[in-house]
């Protein structure tokens, strides 16, 4: 079964999700994630009532107004993330249990968030990848690399692209 809703802090008390996501990205703050309030997308995907994966995504509109909500310029931006004329998403926090990996649930979320971003007119979308696992996921999806350069976390972190 896939769900797909929209961020809600105050509603959104699914432990499973956060757990998934935590231990994934090894973060203990659900603030981590960056799971902007009625703004980013969750696409999940259960198997037998069982959580195996999870996608996140948020427009690029969006995803300027929370960085300046964060007192972040646009400028400091550039390079870090892609700002096109037409409309585009941010796919993030792509995860999946550790007892289903290598299975093509990473695949099949990705293709379901671009299909999600084509039903809302979105023309393209980026990705960050922290790992070989995620660029390898990508390049196989067609992503181009846009730029690298290095996290706060001092990670090698590659900024991916793809027309929707």
């Amino acid at each position: 079964m896939i769900n797909i809703k929209l961020w809600n802090r105050n509603t959104n008390k699914d432990n499973k999700l956060l757990i998934l996501l935590k231990d994934s990205f090894n973060v203990t703050s659900t603030s981590k994630l960056n799971l902007v309030n009625n703004k980013t997308l969750i696409i999940t995907l259960f198997i037998n009532n069982i959580l195996v994966g999870t996608v996140s995504m948020m427009s690029n509109d969006d995803l300027l107004k929370y960085f300046e909500s964060k007192n972040q310029s646009i400028e400091s931006l550039m390079g870090v993330y892609i700002f096109r004329a037409d409309k585009g998403i941010f796919i993030y926090n792509l995860a999946v249990d550790k007892k289903f990996r290598n299975k093509g649930i990473a695949k099949k979320l990705l293709e379901i968030a671009m299909y999600v971003g084509k039903l809302k007119k979105f023309k393209y979308c980026q990705v960050h990848c922290e790992n070989i696992v995620s660029e390898t996921i990508f390049k196989n999806r067609g992503f181009n690399l846009e730029n690298s350069f290095s996290n706060n976390k001092k990670q090698n972190v590659k900024l991916m692209s793809s027309w929707l």
